[in-house]
């Protein structure tokens, strides 16, 4: 049977919230995507903007230079790749999400990637986060709180921000009808703004 994946209805709801589908503009409103597909960040409620470096099989590899949204994220250099066989994210160079309340969610790359096996019956995938750190200064205090975050996290690895700012989920790993979505980093911020960067997502046909 097929669990290779952690299935989290949660996660998945916050990311079709970000993308409008874990490969978002992949298939028509309406239809249920059959297509593997990668995109290196997106945002979604009170700024929303596109998948970056949207790849699928036949559109792929696709490079941007940067992701950045005035006050929400910024990013280094993407690469996005997709093929029938799998896909894969690549954001390097730095990435920042700021988070409300003198905060920040960095790291220096962040990857994901997935693939399909078992002549088409199952899906392997994962996440790697280079030098990830949460950090917040807390002006009251006149301190700062800093946290690492792991290299290869846990699936769905969910950490709450201080100060009631969020949660930031780690890993996301998702299963949406054949649909198998990898997330490297997922911000859900304080008044409504949601940031996923790297995004990897392979389809198979469930039996």
């Amino acid at each position: 049977m097929k669990r290779m994946i952690s299935r989290a209805a949660a996660a998945a709801g916050a990311l079709a919230l970000v993308g409008g589908a874990l490969v978002a503009g992949a298939a028509p409103a309406g239809a249920q995507d059959t297509s593997n597909g990668a995109y290196g960040a997106a945002t979604g409620g009170t700024i929303f903007t596109a998948p970056v470096a949207n790849a699928s099989p036949g559109n792929s590899p696709l490079i941007a230079s940067n992701d950045n949204v005035p006050g929400v994220l910024s990013t280094g250099v993407i690469l996005d790749r997709s093929d029938p066989n799998g896909s894969s994210s690549h954001v390097t160079q730095g990435v920042v999400i700021n988070v409300p309340g003198y905060g920040k969610i960095q790291a220096s790359g962040v990857d994901t990637w997935c693939r399909i096996i078992d002549d088409g019956n199952n899906v392997i995938g994962g996440t790697t986060i280079t030098a990830g750190a949460i950090t917040f200064f807390n002006r009251s205090t006149n301190s700062t709180f800093s946290m690492t975050l792991p290299m290869h996290p846990v699936p769905n690895d969910v950490i709450t921000l201080p100060n009631g700012e969020g949660t930031v989920t780690l890993n996301v790993q998702t299963d949406d009808g054949g649909e198998m979505g990898f997330g490297g980093i997922y911000a859900q911020l304080a008044g409504g703004q949601n940031v996923v960067v790297a995004v990897s997502a392979c389809f198979i046909f469930e039996g």
